[in-house]
């Protein structure tokens, strides 16, 4: 398997059931300069940067982090495709069954890095 579609894989499993999973993801798998796009929304650079930009988040909408299902990943030399549906988890560990978040997102990859994620959502509701 590639080692890069572990990665990606790794780095959302790794997201936990909490805040600090969350942020301990996002300071092993993405490098130091790596860039985060919500394509339409926001860009964010840097490991700092983007905790910063998933806690103000998670925290006004009293969240510990997502749980991710991924439905299909590929890769291509040092790109990776992730269609995932997103689902809050609460403060309480516990994970909220609507509503989801239907997401494909690309990354790149760099000596076992992501150096680039960008994510492009459905805003449709979702019955899945």
């Amino acid at each position: 398997m590639n080692n890069n579609i572990d990665t990606v894989r790794n780095f959302f499993h790794a997201w936990g059931r909490s805040t600090d999973d969350l942020r301990s993801a996002v300071n092993t798998y993405l490098s130091p300069d790596a860039v985060w796009e919500n394509i339409g929304m926001s860009v964010t650079t840097g490991p700092q940067e983007i905790i910063t930009f998933l806690e103000k988040y998670l925290s006004g909408a009293k969240l510990a982090t997502f749980d991710v299902e991924i439905l299909h990943i590929a890769g291509s030399g040092d790109t990776v495709f992730v269609e995932r549906v997103d689902r809050a988890v609460k403060l309480d560990g516990s994970v909220r069954p609507s509503p989801v978040v239907r997401v494909v997102g690309v990354f790149d990859l760099k000596d076992g890095k992501i150096v680039a994620w960008r994510d492009y959502f459905d805003t449709a509701p979702h019955k899945h």
